[in-house]
């Protein structure tokens, strides 16, 4: 993130925004990586379910 005082913000504004975003990246990246992680065990979810249905279709289809 780029913060400038180009923006109409005070140079205290900046600072303040500076020093919250330091203080929360820690936690910001935890709660990054937990909502990657949870996005690929729903890939994976619905990829098994894809490949579930296809399979059903197949041997439905084998089978008549």
């Amino acid at each position: 993130m780029t913060i400038a005082s180009s923006s109409g913000l005070s140079d205290k504004e900046i600072e303040k925004m500076v020093s919250e975003a330091e203080q929360y990246a820690e936690t910001d990246k935890e709660r990054r990586l937990l909502i990657e992680e949870a996005n690929k065990a729903d890939s994976v979810c619905f990829d098994t379910e894809k490949g579930k249905l296809v399979w059903l279709l197949l041997d439905d289809l084998l089978s008549e």
